[in-house]
């Protein structure tokens, strides 16, 4: 059985899963002894609560039948399926008849996944009940974008009435004209690792595409933004040109291997990872060949490929990427601008195994091997979907944030929820077109989560066709 509600107050919103699950009785009483726990049954009757933030309580009225064989209601806390610890062991004595008044104090890692209390009764022969479980979801303060600006240009040349600065000059440097994406990865200390995706040469304009290469890769120890992102170095080749990190065919004639993306990029102990997905044609839709990833253990120096992880028709064949605990979250969605956004996780040592992934549905959980099993998170077909994904979890909020472009509307837009699963609030305007022309992108830089604020870079294509850090302010709603 499951029922559904939502309790409100002072603005603030509790929602709870009440699920019963049955347990047989494990019989742990001595031979002859009467089972009184078969009849007894736990009920809630929850009150108006607004569970915010850590520190707070969720209070509710619990009952059980029977209470005169109880010799104790048992109570255990699980997370995002797993169990945490045995929260209480409530005596008979504590019932005022067959009612006690349970209440729950929110922890501060209770906003990194699902609350849920187990309920157990256990007579006075050691019988154990059944179980009934009380899911709570934390929704706390919502984000709201309050102002969002160009600080400064991250590649290309500075054209002619541009005032942005402009730090790396990429043109110069690293023979890097135009290019798109910027990727942020965390690769220890202030050091983060920055992908980009198809890109040529300084001479670049529109309809003049030289020195085409799928992906270049800077570096940046930069943590100092408001007068923007300056690059350490690029990987270069002999000539200091940038060079293609992950190998590409440049095959486009529709049929083959056009260009190898990067989607997303993460450190698991000393090696760096780049999902990318294999392209086979851009028009008149994307198609790839498969999704993969790249991986390096000299510092993002050199790669190698493994291929073929996600089929074309993923629901992973683009993703973004976020460690927290012991779990590494991919958010993903198909392939294109019209999908929804999908959940898994896995462990660092399984990144290359997809088979070993745990899929998210929201009704069963956790499922490994389950890809086809997967929910969407949010969004819908019409107007919502989700397009070069982001994801992180911001310290200065305790929230995770989505940065996501939606095609439809012609905007970048943001989410953020108190845990990956969700709930997730409603989609959020960040800039539009009418803005910044051909806009797209909108990648979170990893180690600026430390204020009321995130740092993106973002793309505009023709004429411009290079990245542009934005700085993101946000404030919050309660609800």
């Amino acid at each position: 059985m499951r029922n559904m509600g939502i309790y409100a107050k002072g603005g603030r919103v509790l929602a709870v899963v009440l699920s019963t699950l049955v347990w047989v009785g494990c019989g742990k009483s001595s031979s002859g002894a009467e089972d009184f726990a078969k009849d007894m049954k736990v009920t809630f009757s929850p009150t108006k609560s607004s569970v915010i933030e850590p520190g707070e309580n969720a209070v509710f009225d619990i009952r059980v039948t029977g209470v005169d064989n109880l010799k104790s209601l048992e109570v255990a806390k699980y997370r995002e399926g797993e169990f945490v610890s045995d929260l209480a062991e409530v005596s008979k004595g504590s019932f005022e008849g067959d009612k006690y008044t349970y209440i729950y104090t929110v922890d501060q890692e209770d906003g990194l996944g699902n609350i849920v209390l187990k309920f157990t009764p256990v007579d006075i022969y050691d019988n154990e009940g059944e179980t009934v479980s009380f899911t709570i979801e934390v929704t706390g303060h919502q984000l709201i974008p309050t102002g969002a600006k160009i600080v400064s240009r991250m590649t290309g040349a500075t054209p002619a009435g541009e005032n942005y600065p402009n730090p790396n000059r990429t043109d110069l440097w690293y023979n890097v004209g135009g290019t798109d994406l910027g990727i942020y990865w965390r690769m220890g200390g202030d050091k983060v690792g920055i992908v980009f995706g198809d890109t040529y040469g300084r001479d670049w304009r529109p309809g003049y595409t030289p020195d085409w290469r799928s992906n270049v890769l800077a570096f940046s120890t930069d943590t100092n933004l408001l007068d923007g992102l300056t690059f350490d170095d690029m990987v270069c080749d002999e000539t200091g040109s940038a060079k293609e990190i992950i190998y590409s065919a440049h095959n486009t004639s529709g049929t083959g291997d056009w260009s190898s993306i990067p989607t997303a990029g993460i450190r698991i102990g000393t090696t760096d990872y780049i999902h990318y997905m294999n392209v086979k044609a851009w028009n008149p839709i994307w198609l790839t060949n498969w999704s993969g990833y790249a991986s390096s253990t000299d510092g993002g120096q050199s790669w190698t490929l493994h291929k073929e992880l996600f089929k074309s028709s993923s629901r992973f064949a683009q993703v973004a990427l976020w460690e927290q605990g012991e779990w590494i979250y991919a958010m993903g969605s198909i392939i294109g601008r019209r999908g929804l956004p999908y959940l898994a996780r896995f462990k660092g040592e399984n990144i290359l195994s997809p088979n070993k992934y745990e899929y998210w549905n929201s009704e069963y959980g956790w499922m490994q091997n389950a890809e086809l099993s997967t929910t969407p998170l949010f969004g819908n077909y019409t107007n919502e979907m989700y397009a070069e994904p982001t994801l992180v979890y911001h310290d200065y909020f305790k929230r995770w944030i989505s940065v996501y472009y939606n095609e439809v509307k012609g905007r970048l837009v943001m989410r953020d929820a108190p845990q990956p699963t969700g709930p997730w609030s409603e989609e959020r305007l960040v800039v539009e077109e009418t803005q910044y022309p051909e806009l797209y992108g909108g990648f979170i830089h990893p180690l600026k989560l430390d204020g009321p604020y995130v740092y993106v870079s973002f793309t505009q294509w023709d004429p411009l066709y290079n990245v542009f850090l934005m700085r993101i302010d946000l404030t919050t709603e309660t609800e």
